[in-house]
């Protein structure tokens, strides 16, 4: 079996990233925000763990999106802003294999899709603009 290049391990990552927001957005519009939000949080995650591969020719390491992202920032043609680390905080506590809701979570659905729209669409915008760092 020949081994992979970075860039169609990159891609084995898109897809399955892409797929998680198609996900995401068929919950969010049959109103499972709190699945929804487990899927954009996975959908970022693997666009993320993509592009540590393409900087760094290695698989990435089990960490949260922030932290993962922090290892390979200086290596990035711009500045991660802080608005896109408050998000990776916010989205981080959706993780899908943390099947038990938690205060966090209850507290952040109590709004309901008035709270969780806004997080949708700045789930859409981030997956946007990780894909303009790839190298």
């Amino acid at each position: 079996m020949a081994k992979m290049s970075k860039q169609e391990k990159f891609d084995h990552w898109l897809f399955f990233a892409t797929e998680c927001l198609k996900v995401a957005e068929c919950l969010f519009d049959a109103d499972l925000w709190r699945n929804s939000a487990g899927f954009c949080r996975e959908a970022i995650k693997k666009v993320v763990n993509g592009l540590y591969i393409l900087y760094n020719d290695d698989h990435p390491p089990y960490l949260n999106t922030k932290k993962l992202l922090l290892k390979f920032s200086d290596k990035l043609p711009c500045t991660v802003s802080d608005d896109i680390y408050e998000y990776f905080d916010e989205i981080e506590i959706f993780n899908l294999f943390n099947w038990y809701p938690n205060s966090k979570q209850d507290l952040f659905f109590k709004q309901n899709e008035e709270k969780f729209e806004p997080l949708f669409q700045k789930t859409k915008e981030v997956f946007a603009w990780l894909l303009t760092l790839k190298p």
